[in-house]
């Protein structure tokens, strides 16, 4: 959602404005956004360049009680271009809290994403609630995904998390709780974005978010001839 001030999942109204269709618009992207009955604030969102085919939503279990956020599952397919198919793109964002809820919900994420995936490349997204080397990590690597920033990691380290505040000049983050993983595809390159403030209309300096983005550049397969 569109935060014309600094809040929290506890204090944004989930009235103000959804940005997926305009960011989409913007980008001459098609986008696919988290739907469902929960009046949830934040939620998951992909644009893609590529025509979306289809989407599926899946609320994750265990069920959580925390203000403002919908656990959930988004899983959209896309024709990539020439020829080389579809991909599968799913996305989620695990509970902070509770460990063995986070494990539990990875566990329901895994299961919803071998029942309905294709044969091609598969990515998967998110913000998992917990540094490399926890529980969900090892989970989603056991299926054969590869976490893109962990094996390409390049000069600087990929730091995501957290800025207690998206207000004002905030020290640089030092660790990561969100992640792209693969199979199918080679990594060519990895990065961040969204790592300094801009200014606004009052002078006062602005984040895009708490957390930085990861940027992945994937090469594509060659068709089958």
């Amino acid at each position: 959602r569109a935060e014309e001030s600094d809040c929290t999942a506890s204090d944004c109204p989930p009235a103000q404005r959804n940005v997926a269709p305009a960011l989409a618009a913007a980008l001459g992207m098609q986008a696919h956004e988290q739907q469902g009955d929960e009046n949830v604030v934040w939620a998951n969102a992909i644009l893609s360049r590529y025509p979306i085919l289809r989407y599926e939503r899946k609320a994750l279990n265990p069920r959580t009680s925390e203000s403002g956020e919908g656990r959930a599952a988004l899983h959209v397919v896309a024709k990539l271009p020439g020829g080389a198919g579809e991909i599968d793109v799913f996305i989620t964002h695990l509970t902070g809290a509770d460990p063995k809820v986070r494990a539990a919900q990875a566990a329901d994420f895994i299961t919803f994403i071998s029942a309905t995936r294709g044969t091609g490349p598969l990515l998967v997204m998110g913000d998992f609630g917990e540094t490399p080397g926890g529980q969900v990590a090892q989970a989603l690597g056991a299926t054969g995904l590869t976490d893109a920033a962990a094996t390409f990691p390049g000069i600087v380290p990929i730091t995501t998390c957290c800025r207690a505040s998206i207000i004002g000049e905030q020290p640089p983050l030092a660790e990561r709780t969100d992640y792209v993983l693969v199979s199918g595809l080679s990594v060519k390159s990895v990065g961040m974005f969204a790592l300094v403030p801009r200014k606004r209309a009052d002078n006062s300096l602005a984040y895009a978010s708490d957390h930085n983005g990861i940027e992945v550049v994937f090469k594509l397969p060659v068709p089958t001839p």
